[in-house]
């Protein structure tokens, strides 16, 4: 069975897609369609995504929990200043992997504080 990190990238790239394909706008057919990835590691799997040139980290998902973190960087998730986990989303369950998947945006900014 497919971890939560393979299943949410699986899930927003099609999304990410078909949002692609709904888009007329003038400047449509140079968008570039994004490749979604999982890289596994010990304690979190990170979520790149590539737009064909360039790499870039979409999140990381805590492997025992299924949090949905913010990256701090290329290497590590972000946390806060008590030392846990940047996290708003829990895809360990169905509600919160739906509301995950339908709140996601494209560079991953749902996951940042409002």
């Amino acid at each position: 069975m497919d971890n939560f990190a393979t299943r949410f990238a699986k899930r927003i790239e099609v999304e990410f897609a078909h949002e692609d394909a709904l888009d007329t706008g003038e400047y449509a057919k140079y968008r570039v369609p994004y490749l979604f990835s999982v890289k596994p590691g010990r304690r979190f799997d990170k979520i790149a995504y590539t737009n064909g040139t360039q790499t870039f980290v979409y999140a990381f998902v805590e492997r025992a929990t299924g949090k949905l973190i913010k990256a701090a960087g290329w290497k590590s998730p972000a946390y806060y200043s008590d030392g846990s986990v940047a996290s708003r989303y829990d895809l360990s369950t169905p509600a919160g992997f739906d509301k995950a998947t339908a709140e996601a945006q494209r560079h991953g900014g749902q996951l940042y504080a409002r």
